[in-house]
């Protein structure tokens, strides 16, 4: 369990944003499209799903339920909306099929739940079975025939969760939810539920304690914890309460603003110390603490809210929550509702005459899509699905890039297209600073950049963009001067100095016989030691190597001006263009031939000079000094 620190940490990171302005995103005269593949469906829509990129499966919106047609063609309980056209998956869901669930994964499956008898005649996908984009197939052999359904699903930690009225799935006995893990089939640990229990909503959320799965349902005391009422949260491990839970059944769950939203048929929510909030039918949950949200809707146990989904028709991003209900805030409306994080409002002028049972966010049409049992909502008149949305350009979802990965200061090339629409180029988030418009552009990042593509057809803008990233190599620095060794003595230091290009800030480091010299850290570095020095130049990317220089140290007492351990010819060649007589003192570059030392470099210099290279010639060698 997280620690009340944490929890509360959320709870104000929540209510700072509470009151922050939404983001909006232009969108051009937001109204109902009623007739969505006209004639719509024949019967009750359960659940909707919608894939948003180009796939096997997508883009295109899904639709489960209890129906045989679809756009007027045959389609058992299960079809595919492309923006054109409806088609079946397959002959769909038989034997009594109804599909109430559908969930799509990372690897575009669709997966689909319900109390149908098969999916395409397939056996072994009794209650469950996934669709490919050409064909059905089993998930771990489906469920006995003596179990009624599945209800809701959804994927946490990377595996399938299927939640409803089963008692047993894949040959294992498992209370009302179960997890496919790509191979098997089983129970949660402990196997909270009983067999009575009904699991109607599963969903995931981040309280700050890590990512959750959420249960909801009809159930009592999960786990034989007495506060799990209706509702709780599952770690993998073990489950923790929200709170004393609520009053009534738990039917849908979003993530919005940083909170849970949760919706049903309660009318009151409890605290952990049992206060009582009173919350109809939906609520918001912080990680801590339960909320209402104004009035809600209808408190009588009869109605309902079947279904939660955030959407931004323009205005912002809003809360939509459809169902059963006659009132929302106080105020007659039906069906469908939208807050806005102070009141309730109706959608449009929506008309409809039935249950609202699902919702689901289309953000390559920029649709909000709303399934249920209506037959009208405006005209022309609207069978089970309707959409609430602009007419807006599609998002795209071709970018590519070409080459992915360059150095700095090469280019790459963006593309995407959109039908009868312009490309807008963007980094730092959809809409955010322009970079460039059309189909293809070149671009020369400096460092990794993601750039998102947004379509605009001269009106509207689409709903979402598709991103593409150019990675940026680091390049460590190049070193365009390279030190140079030299000669120091007594009254002068060698200067030793490197000049470098890089990414971002040059730092240096020099070093002598491989040992990093302390404070030695700019482009250049006094040498007053004998060595082979080196200097490490280091930018963003990493470092570089400077080549090695030799220092030596003079000795002009011993007449060795350049430091080489002899006194020959070399140092009288250096004697004789350093003098300029006892009354110019030293000339820059002759501190080293200063022989007896008296700041001048003149004949007395000279004269003992003479001598040791004397003594040198009788030897018949230079004279080693060291």
């Amino acid at each position: 369990m997280c620690s009340t620190v944490r929890h509360l940490a959320l709870a104000i990171a929540v209510s700072m944003l509470m009151p922050a302005i939404p983001v909006t995103h232009a969108q051009c005269d937001t109204s109902w499209e009623t007739a969505v593949g006209d004639p719509g469906l024949n019967s009750t829509v359960w659940s909707l799903v919608t894939v948003n990129r180009s796939s096997g499966i997508g883009p295109a919106v899904y639709a489960g339920g209890q129906f045989s047609f679809a756009g007027g063609n045959p389609a058992k309980n299960v079809a595919r909306w492309d923006g054109v056209a409806w088609s079946p998956l397959g002959t769909g869901a038989e034997n009594g099929g109804i599909v109430y669930a559908l969930v799509v994964s990372d690897d575009d499956l669709l997966y689909a739940g319900g109390a149908f008898g098969n999916m395409g005649g397939l056996t072994g996908t009794k209650r469950i079975a996934k669709w490919d984009g050409t064909s059905w197939s089993d998930v771990g052999g489906g469920m006995s025939e003596n179990n009624t359904g599945i209800r809701a699903l959804t994927f946490f930690n990377g595996d399938l969760y299927a939640g409803g009225y089963l008692n047993e799935i894949g040959g294992i006995t498992a209370h009302k939810i179960a997890l496919w893990n790509g191979s098997v089939w089983s129970a949660l640990p402990g196997d909270p539920l009983g067999s009575t229990d009904l699991i109607r909503a599963l969903g995931t959320f981040d309280d700050d304690c890590g990512e959750g799965l959420y249960v909801g349902g009809y159930f009592q005391a999960a786990g034989s914890n007495p506060d799990a009422n209706y509702i709780f949260r599952w770690d993998g491990a073990s489950l923790e309460p929200l709170g004393q839970g609520a009053n009534n059944d738990v039917e849908a769950f979003t993530v919005w603003d940083g909170a849970l939203y949760v919706a049903g048929q309660f009318n009151r929510v409890y605290q952990s110390d049992g206060t009582e909030v009173v919350a109809n039918k939906v609520a918001r949950w912080d990680g801590t603490s339960w909320h209402a949200l104004g009035d809600g809707m209808n408190s009588d146990a009869s109605y309902h809210v079947w279904a939660l989904a955030t959407f931004d028709d323009g205005a912002g991003e809003t809360l939509y929550a459809g169902g059963n209900f006659s009132t929302a805030g106080g105020v007659p409306i039906r069906f469908i509702a939208r807050w806005d994080r102070s009141n309730w409002s109706e959608v449009g002028a929506a008309d409809l005459n039935g249950q609202v049972y699902d919702l689901a966010v289309s953000s390559y049409d920029g649709g909000l899509y709303t399934g249920g049992t209506f037959t009208t909502s405006g005209d022309p008149s609207a069978n089970r699905l309707v959409r609430w949305g602009g007419p807006l350009p599609h998002s795209p979802t071709n970018a590519e890039v070409a080459p992915s990965t360059i150095h700095a200061g090469e280019s790459a090339d963006l593309s995407a297209s959109v039908p009868g629409a312009t490309i807008n180029w963007y980094t730092g988030g959809c809409g955010e600073t322009l970079v460039g418009s059309g189909d293809l552009i070149m671009v020369s990042p400096v460092e990794t950049t993601t750039y998102h593509a947004r379509a605009f057809d001269g009106v509207c803008w689409s709903y979402d963009c598709d991103a593409v990233t150019v990675t940026v190599l680091c390049v460590p620095p190049t070193i365009t001067s390279q030190p140079v060794g030299g000669t120091a003595c007594a009254a002068h230091s060698h200067e030793l100095c490197v000049v470098a290009e890089g990414s971002g800030e040059l730092r240096y480091q020099w070093k002598r016989n491989g040992l990093s010299l302390l404070g030695a850290t700019s482009p250049c570095h006094l040498a007053a030691e004998a060595g082979t020095y080196s200097c490490v130049v280091t930018d963003d990317c990493g470092p570089t190597d400077s080549v090695t220089a030799v220092v030596t140290l003079a000795s002009p007492g011993l007449g060795d001006f350049d430091g080489d351990g002899n006194v020959n010819l070399d140092d009288y060649a250096l004697l004789e263009n350093g003098l300029h007589g006892p009354s110019n003192g030293i000339a820059d570059g002759c501190e080293c031939i200063d022989v007896d030392g008296d700041g001048h470099v003149d004949l007395f210099d000279f004269a003992v000079f003479q001598g040791l290279f004397t003594e040198s010639r009788k030897a018949g060698i230079g004279v080693v000094v060291r």
